[in-house]
């Protein structure tokens, strides 16, 4: 499910912060959502089988174990995120249209709610209240430094193999989309063009979504993916590329309760700063190692 099929709510205010938090983060289009009640997901990982495939008889069951059922689940809490929506009281007194007035501050920070959850979900630690981003949940044998040193795109050679690296990552794992920062996202465009590897395509909104090889191209705002990594001696220079494959209850899958939540601004007589908030209650898991692959050390000399 997307996140708007997992939203609850159908409402037009819904409907409006959906909108403007997708515009502000199109990544968040290409996550899979799936719905739980829970407070913490338990959950297994889909590789790592305990045995090699079986063979029977006719009229025999397979003796050898469950891959499935002899596997010790993890859990994972849920987390709540959010961000209020106030009006100053003095501001209803000033406006002549108070519904549009309303509508202009949920939409302002709708999209600053969608470019924080996205940026969230890469450099969020887990620890405490905070959401477990993508990057605490990639596993070793995928977290892979193009070079010791890091590696500078600007160099020729360098380019070579950075390519050559990713299209054999992408042949590996088979990511549905790739995300970057603003800085990456503008080199690949351009090297994926020299390359006549671009093309693309247009999302609800009609913007133009580059694609490398038919893979979506996403930058992520807000610091989510930083351009202040380390690798050996390149320190504080480097970032990272992230290759992502979504699916319900396997791949990578974000666990929500309602989905967006989004609490209208109320006039109540008593409050001179009126509240609403927009919220998601949810957590990511990671099922399959090869769902979430970072490609780390890349800088610009």
């Amino acid at each position: 499910m997307n996140i708007r099929q997992v939203t609850a709510k159908k409402d037009k205010l819904h409907k409006t912060v959906l909108d403007e938090a997708i515009k502000a983060a199109p990544f968040l289009n290409f996550v899979e959502f799936y719905p739980t009640t829970a407070e913490a997901i338990p959950y297994k990982d889909t590789d790592d089988p305990t045995g090699g495939l079986q063979s029977r008889a006719k009229g025999a069951d397979y003796a050898g174990a469950d891959d499935n059922l002899n596997k010790t689940p993890s859990s994972v809490p849920v987390k709540m995120l959010g961000l209020p929506v106030s009006i100053d009281k003095l501001d209803l007194q000033t406006h002549m249209n108070i519904p549009a007035l309303k509508s202009s501050r949920f939409k302002g920070v709708a999209r600053n709610f969608g470019k924080k959850l996205v940026a969230k979900m890469y450099i969020g630690t887990g620890a405490g209240n905070e959401l477990p981003g993508f990057s605490t949940y990639v596993d070793a044998a995928y977290d892979i430094a193009l070079a010791a040193n890091g590696l500078d795109l600007d160099v020729a050679a360098s380019e070579k193999i950075f390519f050559r690296q990713l299209d054999q990552m992408i042949a590996d794992v088979d990511p549905q989309v790739m995300a970057m920062n603003p800085n990456l996202w503008a080199y690949f465009q351009e090297k994926a063009r020299e390359r006549h590897a671009l093309n693309w395509s247009k999302n609800e909104f009609g913007r133009l979504i580059p694609h490398y090889n038919d893979i979506p191209l996403v930058p992520i705002k807000g610091n989510g993916i930083t351009q202040t990594e380390d690798q050996g001696t390149a320190v504080g220079v480097c970032t990272s590329l992230y290759l992502h494959r979504f699916a319900e209850l396997d791949d990578v899958c974000f666990h929500t309760t309602v989905g967006v939540d989004v609490t209208p601004i109320k006039d109540i007589d008593n409050e001179v700063i009126k509240k609403g908030n927009i919220e998601l209650y949810g957590v990511p898991v990671r099922y399959n190692k090869k769902a979430l692959v970072r490609m780390k050390g890349l800088y610009f000399g």
